[in-house]
């Protein structure tokens, strides 16, 4: 009787607990931004192709740091881990997580009247794109570190600059801000690390182009 009293309680247990996993799924889904219609999706990859194809053949992209962001891009294209969609509100892009760990990368686009859509500009995506396969690069994401907040928008804006046939900033800054600072007061609660390697620069290069002090 005691056997099948255990085999009856694994059962209710193993069912209850698909039945909350089931159940976080569905939130989890709900929370997910909604994707544009599929041509908004093939024209944007487009866009991103042609986009990265150019970059490959600025200084930028021929640099070892910017070849590994621009092939990365690629590589999430090729996975479909980049999504457009209309419903980002605010941010120009973000980085989505399931629960199963795989990683989707929304990228705005804006929806006008008559199920119109229009993607944001070459050097707007490189910005955007950029800073987010540095992400998925260094893997940090979710709990990303101050250091690697600050590798993510310098290389976005390096990104940008290239992209509109601009001079790289020696000390990097984002919407008129140094990006250390910029990084320090939009992630106060971000912690530090120490031992961060930046993709392609030294730590020292990442402090001193981003304003970002090394013994904070």
């Amino acid at each position: 009787m005691s056997v099948r009293r255990n085999v009856v309680r694994k059962v209710v247990i193993l069912g209850v607990g698909s039945v909350v996993i089931a159940g976080a799924f569905m939130h989890r889904s709900s929370l997910r931004p909604l994707p544009a219609p599929v041509h908004v999706q093939e024209s944007g990859y487009e866009l991103v192709r042609d986009e990265v194809g150019r970059l490959l053949e600025s200084g930028f992209g021929r640099s070892s740091r910017g070849r590994m962001l621009l092939e990365e891009i690629l590589r999430m294209l090729d996975e479909e881990m980049i999504v457009f969609s209309s419903r980002l509100d605010g941010p120009r892009g973000l980085s989505w997580s399931e629960l199963l760990g795989r990683r989707i990368v929304y990228v705005k686009v804006l929806e006008m009247n008559n199920d119109n859509y229009i993607h944001q500009l070459p050097w707007q995506l490189a910005e955007v794109l950029c800073h987010e396969a540095l992400h998925s690069l260094k893997g940090g994401v979710e709990h990303s570190s101050l250091e690697e907040e600050c590798d993510a928008f310098a290389a976005g804006v390096c990104a940008q600059a290239a992209s509109r046939g601009e001079e790289e900033e020696d000390v990097l800054t984002m919407d008129g801000v140094v990006i250390g600072e910029f990084v320090l007061r939009s992630y106060s609660k971000a912690a530090r690390d120490h031992d961060y390697e930046p993709l392609g620069w030294t730590r020292e290069e990442l402090s001193r182009r981003c304003r970002l002090p090394l013994d904070l």
